[in-house]
């Protein structure tokens, strides 16, 4: 196995870890396409860009600095006009997105496949609505770099 197939199972091994109960949505680069039974309380990881970090490049090592995102979704499980209950859904997305980003602090080289991966943005929650559902999505952005042995 390459360098980003173990960099791909650890962030989804850290997902599955620290957020059992989400389940995996079967296509990350269409999160409208998903069906329901997923995207009820749903996660995926997308492969976003990456570099050649050719300033730390040594003999026969190649760094690579790599986005990716991971998205979560909630189905909003009330009416927009019980305040509270809207509060606790946003909460508790954004607990689960900081679950993540503790444990990417924790353990920064993800089980010891990457230099470092860490928190960079996100987009803050939003709505999706299919089939005229609501739900909560939100995306986060990480950077993994890794080193590949060329």
């Amino acid at each position: 196995m390459s360098k980003i197939s173990d960099v791909i199972t650890a962030l989804y091994s850290l997902i599955t870890t620290n957020l059992s109960d989400y389940n995996e949505l079967p296509d990350p680069y269409d999160i409208e396409g998903n069906t329901e039974l997923f995207l009820k309380k749903g996660f995926a990881i997308s492969v976003n860009a990456g570099t050649n970090d050719q300033d730390r490049s040594v003999s026969c090592h190649r760094w690579t600095t790599r986005t990716f995102t991971f998205t979560l979704t909630n189905k909003i499980t009330t009416t927009r006009e019980n305040k509270d209950s809207m509060k606790t859904l946003q909460k508790s997305i954004m607990e689960d997105q900081e679950t993540i980003n503790q444990a990417l602090y924790d353990d920064r080289t993800i089980g010891d496949v990457a230099q470092d991966a860490i928190y960079i943005s996100d987009n803050g929650i939003e709505y999706l609505t299919i089939d005229e559902v609501k739900y909560f999505r939100l995306d986060t952005t990480i950077e993994v770099t890794y080193i590949k042995q060329v």
